[in-house]
């Protein structure tokens, strides 16, 4: 069978109409994490799956209490709200927001309150000197700044609770946006902790003409409390035939406020659509599965956390590789972003990326992916490298390492009150979820499809040839123009060999994976390698001397990671706000540092250099493999903050 049978049957049973339907059901739920809304939500889809015809699903439950239960990831803690509102009682009297009109508008995690305090507004809360000279104790403070970046300063000054707001970006053409904001109190915390709420920048700016000529005081009232709870994480299989080829992963969180629509209640609905037509056409023996499915509605982060430790620890579990849909049916229309997929990690070579690339390029323009009531114009999609911000993350490091790569869209809606059932396209559905089916079945199967993979790698081998070639021409012709930088020169000498190490890994990833290859295509493609290793090797830079003498040792010693699971990059952010407040000041190295971490597309730079150290590798290795996966080789200077401070935190040792 051909790829294009393959996405011809699987469009025939998906369906992007029902994907939307379910979708909307899930989006109706107040999904915040080990709450019980989000385990009616849960509810939901076990009840279709029990619908379906489904016997293997479970519920499995993880505790939340705010402790640092799971490698260095805090567990939430359980929080309940049944009510809540906040209104100006002085110099007028009106509501500003209620929870039972806009869930957004309260931050999740506020504790139990009943107050009346004066407002008082301070657009830099970050600042703590500020925060002292206005005298915030008793008081509720209004800002835009990020309540992760405020909430211990502001407590700790004895605030009473905080009013956030969008910035002047964020707010721009939608005034009456509220965003969602959480207080994710810890152990460490919870007791500081008070509440918060969240309304839209036209309010914030009332409230300010208001402060502009008198005292402001304001009512809040919230019915909730925190409480030592459960996190729940619903799991289900289709088993394939062989015990020891493993399972392929397919994972959505559940979570968020109501109704976070494309975010992400479109990947839990989309995914309970695909495992429903996987589960038909596997019964109708379309394919017959080798390998395993294993379908994941989680808590995101917090729960796939501890469900990831349970398998390693129990020693059975034996994944091939992870994807995860997260925010998948943004109406075109209406968002205008284009469909991205971020790729697995230059970490683990592999053939993932080159089979969703050409079956993306099979999928994008089939008219047999156009729902009657969708979108009906060509797919947008863009492949980008390996990015964070979701749960794909978590299998890609430490203790997992499998390819994971994430479905998605940008979306200016994300995390607010105004990401609707209406931005999401039944056609976006299909075409995804259409994607995902067609890379799960043509991978379940070692025979059926193994010439298809092997050509879509070719593909992908030759698209990568020509971008290796075209940045090392670019480089040595800037390398004349300006006085040699020995690591950079290591980094270009080293290119070739790394190069070529890897697609050899890929081109073994797919000989481990599939059997009964056309022997001739085989043959070129190890020809095509060996070819264009030495036509590559001719523009390699070649030193008389070894530049290594020449680059500082911190390049040349291996490193090695001294925490354990997947790393926290939260953590480091956490550590550079509390030196800034010891210090009152970051110094340039640190500020450097915290510009690199933000700079990069969802965190995707830092963290490929976290995925690459594998206690084997040198930095010039990591830099080396680093330049591979996104044609640049990033400002040293920031990279050596980065590493030297990993090794000052005791996160990594040289050797």
């Amino acid at each position: 069978m051909s790829l294009e049978n393959l996405i011809k049957i699987v469009s025939k049973e998906l369906s992007g109409e029902r994907a939307k339907r379910y979708t909307e059901k899930v989006s109706n739920y107040h999904r915040i994490q080990a709450s019980s809304g989000f385990l009616d939500a849960i509810g939901f889809i076990k009840s279709e799956l029990e619908r379906i015809g489904d016997k293997n699903y479970k519920v499995e439950e993880f505790i939340a209490d705010g402790k640092k239960n799971n490698y260095s990831w805090y567990s939430p803690i359980s929080w309940e709200i049944n009510d809540g509102f906040l209104r100006m009682i002085e110099p007028e009297c009106f509501y500003l927001c209620r929870f039972n009109e806009t869930p957004e508008s309260i931050a999740t995690h506020s504790k139990k309150t009943d107050v009346k305090a004066e407002l008082v507004d301070i657009e830099d809360a970050t600042n703590k000197e500020i925060l002292k000279k206005e005298n915030i104790e008793g008081k509720i403070v209004l800002t835009s700044a990020s309540i992760k970046s405020i909430k211990e300063k502001i407590f700790e000054l004895g605030a009473l609770g905080v009013i956030i707001y969008p910035t002047e970006k964020r707010a721009v053409g939608k005034e009456n946006l509220i965003q969602y904001v959480g207080l994710w109190p810890n152990e460490e915390d919870a007791e500081m902790t008070t509440f918060g709420f969240s309304i839209s920048r036209k309010q914030a700016m009332m409230l300010k003409n208001y402060l502009k000529k008198e005292k402001v005081v304001l009512h809040a009232k919230i019915d909730s409390k925190l409480y030592t709870g459960k996190l729940h994480v619903l799991t289900t299989k289709i088993d394939g035939n062989s015990k020891n080829d493993g399972e392929i992963v397919l994972i959505a969180h559940i979570c968020h406020p109501y109704p976070s629509a494309n975010d992400n209640a479109s990947g839990s609905g989309l995914l309970l659509e695909i495992f429903r037509t996987l589960k038909k056409l596997v019964e109708k023996k379309i394919v017959v599965p080798k390998r395993s499915i294993r379908f994941l509605w989680v808590p995101e982060f917090n729960g796939t956390i501890p469900w990831i430790k349970k398998q390693v620890e129990e020693g059975i579990w034996n994944p091939v590789f992870c994807i995860n849909l997260d925010m998948v049916g943004e109406h075109p229309g209406i968002i205008g972003e284009p469909f991205t997929v971020s790729q697995s990690s230059v970490s683990i070579p592999f053939f993932l990326n080159d089979l969703i690339a050409e079956l993306i390029e099979k999928c994008k323009d089939n008219p047999l992916l156009i729902e009657q009531s969708g979108w009906n114009h060509p797919w947008n999609c863009r492949m980008k490298p390996f990015a964070g911000g979701s749960d794909h993350i978590l299998f890609t490091d430490e203790p997992v390492r499998i390819p994971s790569v994430m479905f998605g869209h940008e979306d200016r809606f994300w995390h607010t009150n105004l990401d609707t059932i209406e931005k999401v396209d039944s056609t976006e559905l299909k075409r995804v979820g259409v994607l995902t089916v067609s890379t799960v079945l043509s991978s379940i199967n070692e025979t059926q499809f193994s010439n298809e993979i092997l050509l879509s790698y070719i593909t992908g081998f030759m698209k990568r040839k020509s971008q290796v070639i075209a940045f090392l021409q670019n480089k040595l012709q800037n390398l004349q123009k300006k006085s040699a930088n020995y690591v950079e020169l290591s980094i270009l000498e080293r290119l070739c060999d790394t190069f070529f190490d890897n697609e050899k890994e890929k081109v073994r990833s797919i000989k481990n994976h599939f059997k009964n290859f056309n022997e001739e295509l085989l043959e070129f493609v190890e020809s095509e390698l060996n070819h264009t290793k030495n036509e590559i090797n001719k523009l390699t830079p070649k030193s008389e001397t070894s530049s290594n003498i020449k680059i500082d040792e911190l390049y040349l010693k291996k490193i090695e990671r001294k925490w354990k699971g997947p790393f926290n990059i939260s953590e480091i952010f956490s550590l550079l706000n509390k030196e800034k407040e010891q210090e009152n000041i970051l110094k340039e190295e640190e500020k450097s540092l915290i510009k690199f971490i933000q700079s990069s597309y969802f965190g995707g730079s830092v963290l490929e250099l976290i995925n690459l150290i594998n206690n084997r590798r040198t930095l010039l290795d990591i830099l080396v493999n680093y330049t591979l996966a996104f044609y640049n080789i990033p400002e040293l200077s920031a990279i050596e903050n980065f590493f030297k401070y990993l090794k000052s935190k005791e996160l990594i040792k040289l050797s």
